[in-house]
């Protein structure tokens, strides 16, 4: 197990004894959290920079009449699946915040 690297020890010949280290699962658990949280903020950063673009109207588009290319978000509707809504500003079930 140890050569396989399933148990995280060494074997003290001389004493005869298995030295094992200890693990801190909740430092483990911690760090893949943190790594995950900066990830997802990483990624909103980026949607947020490009619904910013979109909405300033800094987006390059295509020609007319060629659908989008490059798979990007080419109009108002993709910026509401993007946040959510119907991109008017209101929602896709009609139930605006009041």
């Amino acid at each position: 197990m140890i050569k396989r690297g399933d148990l995280q020890a060494r074997l003290d010949l001389v004493d005869k004894v298995l030295l094992a280290k200890k693990t801190d699962i909740r430092m483990e658990v911690h760090a893949d959290a943190l790594a995950a949280a900066k990830e997802y903020e990483r990624t909103l950063h980026q949607r947020f920079l490009r619904m910013g673009n979109i909405l300033a109207g800094l987006e390059v588009k295509g020609p007319k009449g060629q659908g989008s290319q490059g798979g990007g978000f080419g109009g108002s509707q993709e910026i509401g699946d993007l946040i959510g809504g119907d991109g008017r500003g209101g929602t896709r079930s009609g139930n605006a915040c009041r």
